[in-house]
């Protein structure tokens, strides 16, 4: 399978807890470091690097909530444009969660560092000398209209109520 078409109606077709376990297994699978201490610190000032970064376009409307699920679907769908591998990951970690039996301890995992994972080379939230917040972007050959999408429902999920 590849990153357009069935992966993608696969992504789109997952519970909320389904998307969260699967961007779980890709980022463990895939050996992505999780950057769960620069989470942590610089998630207080999200919205302040938000507004520095003019990413304000981003911003989905008010009252548009995003959950856990829906971040981790728009992270998949990012991913599996990304190579024809990271879709076969990620179609490999959707049968995985579909059938029953022993699940591995995934849980722990923060969802906002497990998207900054798939992102780290495209996303990443630093500060600056003056102590101020603010994204780096750095694009790669994936579809403005998937990173658009990853973008919005990140900085939604994090500003809005659907925490």
């Amino acid at each position: 399978m590849n990153g357009s078409g069935t992966t993608q109606e696969q992504i789109a077709g997952l519970t909320d807890e389904q998307a969260v376990l699967v961007l779980r297994i890709v980022v463990e699978h895939d050996r992505l470091a999780v950057p769960a201490e620069e989470w942590a610190s610089g998630q207080d000032y999200f919205n302040e690097a938000v507004a520095a970064s003019h990413l304000d376009s981003y911003a989905p409307p008010t009252g548009v909530d995003y959950t856990d699920g829906d971040l981790a679907r728009a992270a998949l769908a990012y991913h599996a444009e990304s190579s024809e591998e990271s879709a076969d990951v990620i179609d490999q970690a959707i049968i995985y969660t579909n059938n029953p039996g022993e699940r591995f301890g995934l849980e722990t995992l923060a969802l906002g560092g497990l998207v900054l994972a798939v992102l780290q080379t495209d996303f990443q939230l630093k500060r600056d000398d003056q102590g101020n917040w603010h994204f780096e972007l750095h694009k790669k050959a994936i579809s403005d209209a998937t990173l658009a999408r990853l973008i919005t429902t990140f900085i939604g999920h994090f500003t809005n109520s659907g925490k």
